[in-house]
């Protein structure tokens, strides 16, 4: 016989399972949205299309990348880390560092899955060339915060 208590624990524990997985699809959709936008304004170079990435950046991509970085610094995942590497090779066109610091904080916590991931990309240099970058940002920080002290 299941205890009250024990029910109610096992409820919690399926939704924030569900609500979990839930984020990573939603988190991949907006990457996969980005990159269709970035693919549309660079192919017809227009103003509108320039903005409609902007909005799309500032409404949904900006929250999606925090999300994003926040679940896979607890938690490596594979799929949702190859999704977060097409979206640094197909919108190398923008100058947005907060995706390649955020490439350079999930190398500093797996290095090896980072690599193992990279190396498995057919833009591998492209790839490797953006987390020296990334944790060029990550040391510049680093330093700023310990000469604010």
């Amino acid at each position: 016989m299941i205890s009250i208590k024990n029910l109610f624990f096992i409820i919690i524990l399926f939704l924030a399972t569900t609500t979990f997985s839930q984020k990573d699809e939603d988190i991949e959709y907006v990457f996969k949205k980005y990159i269709e936008l970035n693919k549309n304004y660079l192919e017809s170079m227009k103003l509108t299309d320039r903005k409609k990435l902007e909005n799309y950046a500032e409404k949904h991509l900006f929250f999606s990348l925090e999300k994003f970085k926040n679940q896979l610094l607890l938690n490596f995942d594979k799929e949702l880390f190859s999704t977060f590497l097409m979206i640094l090779v197909k919108t190398s066109n923008s100058v947005d560092e907060f995706p390649i610091s955020i490439l350079g904080k999930i190398y500093i916590r797996y290095p090896k899955a980072t690599l193992s991931q990279i190396n498995l990309s057919l833009d591998k240099e492209k790839l490797l060339d953006l987390l020296k970058y990334g944790l060029d940002i990550n040391c510049s920080e680093l330093k700023q915060r310990i000469h604010n002290k």
